[in-house]
Order: C-alpha cells, then structure tokens, then sequence
C-alpha cells in the first residue's frame, strides 16, 4: 500500500510538471487558450518560406517581361511561361463554376433540385469563378490559396477587405496572394499543421474600435491615422513584381495590416496586428469542418507542405529557349555586308555606289571585279536548330501545348492528331482533377454556409419540362433546420471551363446526331418531338450566321415521306445524313513538318558554309 502511494505521488508530480509548463506556454483569451509563441512560430516558418517565394518572384518575372521597373531582368523574346499559364487556366478554369446536388433518397429529388437551383444562383451573385482563376493561375507559380468564410461588420454595412466589399454575414470566397501566406512547413503533411494564416489591410479606425471595445490589449492608441504597425513586423511583404514599393503611410485611406491566423487542432481564429505578438481577437471557428483555408497543389513533393510549382521544371527550358533566341537576335541584328574595292579602282568603285538602276558605269577591265561584296555575321545555322528543337522539346514537358492551344493541326493524319489531343488530355484532365477536388472543397463550404445561414431566403426561376414557363423557387431557413444536408446530399462542380460559341455548336451537333437523332422513336412515345427548327436556329445563331431566309412554309404540308400518326404531333423528322470528314494527308502542312524542313535547309547550308560568310 505503501509502495502506490509513493507511486501514485510521483504520477501527481509527473501531471502536475506538464500542467504547470502548460500554462506557461499558453495564455487564456476569451475563455480560449492561444498558444504563447503562436507569432513567433508565424515569423519562424514565414522566414523559412523565404525561398520559395523568391523562386515564385522569379517565375512571375518571367511570365510578366519587362513590366515597370521589374519583371524579367532580360528581354523575353518567346514567352513560353505566359503561353503556358494562359492556355492551361483558360481549359482548367474559365467558366463559372456550377453544381450538380445529388440526394440519397427518391423522395428528396424536387427538393434536391430546387436547391441545385437556388444555389447555383448563390455562385453566380458570388463571382467565384474570379478568386478560382486567381487560385489557379498561382498554382503554376507556387500554390493557389482560397480563403472561405462570412462577411463580418454591422448588419447594415458591407465588409470590406483588401478593398473588396462583401455583405454582410454572406458566404464569401477570396484568393490569397502566396506573399501574404504562411502555413506551418515544418509539418511533413498536411494534416499535422498547427497553423495556417493570411494577411490582409484593414482601415485603421476599425482596428482602434476593436481594441476599444475589447479593452484587453492595449496600443490602440498609437494606431494614429497614418500610422501602422507593419514598420515593427519581422514579415515584411515580398516585392512587388513591378517593383512598386509599399507605402502603407501614403495610401488614400488609413489601413492597417491584419493577419488571420488559424489553429486546427484548436480549431481557433486568431486576428492580430501586423508586428504585434498579442492578438487582437480569438474566438472558435464555427464554420465548415476543415477550416477556412483550400490549398490548391499540382506537384505535391512526399513529406513536404508546399508543393512544386509546374513552372519551375518548365523554366530552366524556357529560359534556354530565349537566351539561344537573344544570341541569334544579335548575329542577325550584327549582320553586315562590306564591298572591297582596289584603291587604283576608286573612281570606279564611287561610280558603281552612286549608280542608279540601269545606269551604265564604265570600268577599266571587266574581266576583273572592281567591287567585291563580302558579308560578314549572321544567324548561326546550327544555333537555329538548336532553338528549334527546344522550342519543340519546351511543348513536350509542357504536355502537349501546341495541341492544347488548338493553332493548328499537329500531324499529317486525322488518326495521328486523334492520338496527339488524347495524350495531352490526359495530362489536362489530370490536372482538372485536382482543381476540382479543390473547387468541390470550396463549394461544400458554401453549401453549408447557405443551408445554416439563419435569415436569408435564397431564390431562383426554375424551368417547368416541357415548356417555357419557370417558377420562382424560395430556399427558406425554415426549411434549412438540422443537417439535413450533410446526409442527404452531395455537392458535385462542373462548369469549370467556358467554352465559345463555335465550341458550344459543336457539342450540340454531336449530341444531336449521336444521341438525339437516333433516339427520336424513344422521344416520340414518351409524347416528346425533337424540334429540328430550334436545333438548326441554335446553330446558325452560335455560329453567328442569320437563318431567318433559309426556311420557307410548306402550307401545313408535312415533309416528303412523313405522316402524322397522332392530331398535333409533328411528323418523325428524316435521319440526317451523316457525313465524314478525311483530311488527306499533305506533308509540310504542320508546324512540325515546316521545322524540320526548315532545319534540314539550314543544315545544308551550314555544312556548304553559306549559313554564316567568312569574317564573323
């Protein structure tokens, strides 16, 4: 008995030692306890970012040029980063993002879809296709952050943040710069992170009035009207890639840099003054699970936060790429052609220069060349060749770009060209992929925000089938009660890119000869009538063409071959004649037939030393 007293003393120690070292390395705010040195390990990990932020100026340099007093420190000649970025955000994300609500039960299928309705309007009032393309295209650069909760201030009021006003207690969606980011990276995964954060501009008097009213931290005094606390800060805001300097003293209105700090295994908000260690405000995150943060990563590297940005392995080729074309810009630029005259002969050669067309200029012997043209310099034929088969090898890390941007055929063969879009589209639709995990992230956030939101109806115009006629659809609170939607329902995105009109034409005529036109007898016992006339009107309109001349009334006559089996059914349109298209194949049609070509000409005159004359 003896001997579990002693031991159960020590255990009491043992509890008592952690106890106590844990409240030294915490502090108690608004019944929260924060972590002690939370800043400090802010500032630690946002220095260790140093360097990826560096590589992601660099890469942003070079996508940008010359812009302002920055970008690239050498001319871009041939931008294959900016090619790269545009052509692969315009398929990843252009369009507005949409959703398909699913439900688990038959009895749920009206409700489901008349909130499918109501919400997807919510995402259009949003605008969240412009911090999904923000997102998207840093993702290339670094990672693409996108930061989700509710618009806070007065009721009303609107919010605004970083100059962006919101309404109030509305479900928001923003894109958070990488150079205002910080995220714990001594974790070796992502669920082992203790922090994750933001920084953002608010107006000063916002900042003095939550101090005031919170009574606790003090220094809201000194927050004069152009003053700011980012002067004191250990993290200081990366440079801007047109080097615009940042003075918080000069702007119109007085703000002050906050940062938004995140524990998940807290699951706490944190909110303190740029180059202040106290925060400003705590309170539990009573969002969606996960936080408020959706981190968007193309090359995950094992055992690493951050990830590998596409354009880093792109550009050590891109920067090959254009110092060869700046060295043959200089040969080209620098290329000369001399005349060598004897100087017995200089009255003749001066009659020869100042000779016009068809002049007759009289020379002592013609037998002997009084003027001789030497050139001298000029473009490197097997330094061409090399820019070429960079060029080419840049498309092919790139997966495919000249294929994915659609300029023109790739091969000599519609098979071959099949075989060249499909390739690259599995490198596209892989990266789809991970767009869309990120996206269905985002939006199941705001799906929960609309279904707990306790005031707001959410309304929208719903189609009735079979005809033109829609009806308003009200989402009330009332019948948002529980968690009805985290069972019964699941939030699928589409709509990620925005297709043109001419693309739009084409999948419907896909549609209608493929799905549609064979299955007209289906349609037509389910009392249903393919409209031909809309079909074709669609069509003509998509491609920009005027088809009100190309139809004329046949006097209630029904077409050739066709009868009515039913009063007021139109007669089964004829099958339409399917047609296929073969392109014969024709070398030296493609870009990469022309180069080759081009590379074979330059080959041959550089082995009969006519690419560059002697003297160079």
């Amino acid at each position: 008995m003896v001997k579990w007293n002693k031991l159960f003393g020590k255990l009491s120690k043992y509890f008592d030692f952690f106890s106590k070292k844990e409240e030294t390395e915490a502090v108690k705010h608004d019944d929260s306890m924060v972590p002690h040195k939370l800043m400090e390990s802010v500032k630690h990990c946002y220095a260790l970012m140093d360097p990826f932020r560096a590589q992601a100026a660099v890469q942003r340099a070079q996508y940008a040029g010359k812009y302002g007093d920055g970008g690239a420190p050498e001319v871009v000649l041939d931008n294959k980063i900016r090619q790269t970025v545009k052509i692969y955000s315009r398929l990843l994300a252009s369009g507005t993002p949409q959703s398909i609500v699913t439900q688990r039960y038959d009895a749920l299928i009206p409700f489901a879809k008349e909130f499918e309705m109501a919400f997807n309007r919510h995402l259009k009032n949003i605008d969240l296709q412009d911090p999904m393309m923000d997102a998207v295209m840093q993702m290339f650069f670094s990672v693409g952050i996108i930061k989700t909760g509710l618009a806070d201030g007065d009721e009303e009021d609107q919010y605004t943040i970083d100059g962006e006003e919101f309404d109030f207690g509305k479900a928001k969606s923003s894109s958070v710069l990488f150079d205002h980011f910080v995220v714990d990276v001594e974790a070796n995964r992502r669920s082992g992170i203790n922090f994750i954060g933001d920084r953002y501009w608010m107006p000063a008097q916002w900042v003095r009035d939550k101090k005031k009213e919170l009574g606790t931290a003090p220094g809201y005094e000194d927050l004069t009207p152009s003053g700011r606390k980012l002067s004191s800060s250990a993290m200081r805001p990366t440079d801007r890639t047109s080097k615009i300097p940042d003075q918080p003293e000069k702007r119109l209105y007085s703000e002050v840099m906050l940062w938004d700090i995140y524990l998940p295994k807290q699951n706490l908000m944190c909110t303190f003054v740029d180059g202040e260690d106290e925060p400003l405000e705590v309170y539990e995150w009573d969002g969606p699970k996960g936080g408020p943060y959706d981190l968007l990563c193309m090359d995950r590297v094992p055992g690493e936060i951050l990830p590998s940005s596409p354009i880093s392995w792109l550009l050590p080729m891109h920067e090959f790429v254009n110092s060869v074309m700046r060295k043959l810009e200089r040969q080209a630029v620098n290329q000369k052609t001399v005349h060598l005259y004897d100087k017995a002969v200089e009255d003749e050669a001066e009659a020869i220069r100042t000779a016009h067309d068809l002049d007759y200029v009289g020379v002592t012997n013609l037998n002997k060349d009084t003027v001789v043209a030497v050139g001298q310099g000029g473009a490197d034929p097997a330094l061409f060749n090399t820019m070429i088969a960079a060029d080419n090898m840049y498309d092919q890390l790139a997966g495919g770009l000249k294929v994915l941007g659609g300029t023109e055929p790739m091969s000599e063969t519609l098979g071959q060209d099949k075989l060249l879009r499909d390739s690259a589209n599995a490198m596209i639709d892989e990266m789809r992929r991970v767009v869309r995990r990120t996206l269905r992230s985002v939006i199941k956030k705001h799906a929960w925000y609309v279904w707990t939101d306790p005031i707001r109806d959410y309304e929208a115009q719903m189609p009735i089938p079979g005809s033109k006629v829609t009806h308003r659809v009200v989402i009330s609170p009332e019948v948002r009660e529980g968690e009805f939607l985290d069972y019964n329902f699941d939030i699928n995105p589409y709509s990620l890119s925005e297709r043109t009109p001419q693309e739009e034409a084409a999948t419907l005529r896909d549609l209608w000869e493929e799905v549609v036109v064979p299955n007209t007898q289906f349609y037509m016992q389910a009392g249903m009538m393919p409209d031909a006339i809309g079909y074709t009107n669609r069509i003509y309109e998509l491609s920009g063409a005027d088809s009100k001349n190309l139809f004329i009334p046949m006097n209630g006559q029904p077409a050739a071959g066709g009868s009515s089996s039913e009063s007021g059914m139109a007669p089964m349109p004829p099958q339409i004649k399917q047609t296929t298209n073969t392109r014969i194949s024709r070398p030296g049609h493609t870009q990469a037939s022309r180069d080759a070509a081009l590379m074979d000409s330059m080959s041959s005159l550089a082995q009969q030393g006519q690419g560059r004359p002697s003297g160079q």
